[in-house]
């Protein structure tokens, strides 16, 4: 479930492959049906409304290989990521304008939207780790992100770049820049903490 910014709707992912929205920026509802080949497992919409990323469960039997990207509010598609099998966490950025993918070998890769360029898939995490949350700063200069240990990272997306942020004393789990992109704030439970980028 994905509610849209300003709480214009809300978009379901069915399991059968798929995508719903409900409210009053498609008038009542919409859907697409066959949008992914087995049930919708991962979604996100740009902060601006504009882009939703989803992609579909896969297994043995009907693999699913992509994550595709939508124009909002009509469900548009606009690009597809292929080769994607391994991808396992997907974020939009405020824009809409590029797609973070995490696998769970710890790889990552950020994509421009609609031509999905961008460079080879890098190592972010250790080895088998995955991406709990992550947030991409308002100029899409930084993406932040944080794995199932608690652990904090913070990317500079022109050279790579991980900083590894001081830890809390539970587990992040949430992540937000300012407007400006200057900080970051990073919340865990009883405790936050804000970070100069």
């Amino acid at each position: 479930v994905v509610v849209l910014a300003g709480c214009r709707g809300l978009v379901l992912g069915g399991y059968d492959g798929s995508i719903c929205i409900f409210g009053p920026v498609v008038g009542n509802e919409m859907v697409m049906t066959n949008a992914h080949k087995r049930e919708v497992y991962l979604m996100d919409a740009s902060l601006d409304g504009s882009t939703l990323a989803t992609k579909g469960m896969r297994d043995s039997v009907i693999p699913e290989h992509r994550v595709r990207i939508w124009r909002l509010p009509g469900l548009e598609p606009i690009a597809e990521l292929s080769h994607a099998e391994s991808v396992h966490g997907i974020k939009l950025s405020d824009d809409g304008k590029l797609l973070a993918g995490f696998t769970g070998r710890g790889g990552m890769g950020v994509w421009e939207i609609p031509s999905m360029k961008g460079p080879p898939m890098w190592r972010g995490l250790a080895a088998l780790q995955e991406a709990r949350e992550c947030a991409f700063s308002p100029d899409n200069r930084w993406l932040a992100a944080v794995n199932y240990d608690g652990d904090a990272f913070l990317w500079d997306l022109a050279t790579h770049r991980r900083t590894v942020l001081p830890r809390a004393l539970t587990e992040y789990n949430s992540l937000s820049f300012s407007p400006d992109g200057s900080r970051l704030a990073a919340g865990s439970e009883g405790e936050s903490k804000l970070f100069d980028t």
